[in-house]
């Protein structure tokens, strides 16, 4: 079945984040790929066996979360500062300034572990700065405009630099839906460099969530945010 709103709707499944026991293409599995079809799907949560709700979870844990972050703690900020120097010493062999920007984002991944059956919830926040231009490298000379083409405003190819540190809280919670433990993710600063057209990028990227066992996003999808109640 492939998996739509309204699909699970008639399954019972309407919260963002379910616990559920799915059987895979009719008990027979799947293969490598991070996809499969799933044939059926039978709520756990809140039952005697499984009493937590996860999404209640992930909101309660998201409320914990934000003031460890917000104002990034001290030893966070000297590693964007570091972060900050290393791309203004690059900026500055330019001699040019760029558009400055700026921006926040905050991943979530959840993850059931059924060695321990334990829910794992990660929080990852990204703080970023960057300098950026408009490009198109080298053009062919035209004798002049072609007046079968519509004009067009493109203004290029962006490119430039951008520094930040991304950090975040992995935390376990119990089936009772309790919290067992918390850690911080040591804060992981970054430089990455977008060349301009026909140049190469290059720089450090932000590491993926915590590879541990039974974890399905050591290559996880892009960042998305689901809305919590």
């Amino acid at each position: 079945m492939l998996a739509t709103v309204e699909v699970l709707r008639h399954r019972k499944i309407h919260a963002p984040y379910t616990l559920v026991s799915a059987e895979v293409n009719g008990g027979a599995g799947s293969g490598p790929e991070a996809s499969f079809a799933a044939t059926t799907f039978e709520v756990l949560e809140g039952s005697r066996e499984y009493p937590l709700r996860v999404s209640e979870v992930v909101a309660r844990l998201e409320r914990d979360y934000r003031p460890r972050v917000e104002p990034l703690p001290q030893p966070t900020r000297v590693k964007m500062e570091r972060a900050k120097k290393e791309a203004m010493t690059e900026l500055g062999k330019t001699g040019t300034r760029g558009r400055v920007e700026r921006s926040e984002s905050t991943c979530t991944y959840v993850t059931w572990m059924p060695e321990t059956k334990r829910l794992q919830v990660e929080f990852r926040t990204r703080v970023a700065v960057g300098e950026f231009f408009k490009g198109k490298g080298i053009e062919a000379k035209r004798p002049g405009p072609d007046p079968s083409r519509p004009a067009t405003s493109d203004a290029g190819f962006r490119y430039g630099i951008e520094y930040g540190v991304e950090l975040g809280v992995v935390y376990e919670v119990g089936k009772e839906g309790v919290t067992v433990s918390s850690r911080l993710i040591e804060p992981q600063p970054f430089v990455l460099r977008i060349g301009p057209p026909g140049g190469a990028s290059s720089g450090i990227a932000p590491p993926p969530p915590s590879a541990t066992p039974g974890n399905p996003l050591e290559d996880p999808e892009p960042c998305r945010t689901p809305p919590t109640s």
